[in-house]
């Protein structure tokens, strides 16, 4: 109970003096100790600012390499698809060339065959 009760103690100190400092201001009286305590707290906030932006710079990171690191879980999980799809293929491809030895059939086609040696009987008006 005891500390609880310096606490309040220390909180009603506290608002005293702000609001003594509030109503000093107010005056006029602070002005040459605003001067003089304004220039270690601008130190401050920029020593407060500065970390405050790596902070934030590291959770920007964070998140970058969380996010790079999901879009290369689903890059290998294409890769691995676009694989058993090629070693499908090729094993198509296998099976066509072993049918067509089978066959004697050529891969492209057949040979092309010239027929400009044959001619078709013509009518002949005499």
């Amino acid at each position: 109970m005891v500390a609880r009760g310096g606490r309040v103690f220390t909180f009603g100190v506290t608002l005293i003096v702000v609001v003594l400092l509030i109503y000093l201001s107010a005056q006029g009286s602070l002005g040459p100790l605003e001067n003089a305590v304004s220039v270690p707290l601008k130190v401050a906030q920029s020593i407060v600012g500065g970390a405050a932006r790596s902070v934030s710079g590291f959770v920007d990171e964070v998140s970058d390499y969380r996010r790079l690191r999901q879009r290369t879980r689903d890059l290998e999980e294409a890769l691995a698809v676009y694989q058993a799809e090629l070693a499908q293929l090729r094993e198509k491809a296998n099976d066509y060339d072993q049918l067509a030895a089978l066959l004697e059939y050529d891969r492209f086609g057949p040979e092309a065959v010239s027929y400009t040696h044959l001619t078709l009987p013509t009518k002949r008006i005499v």
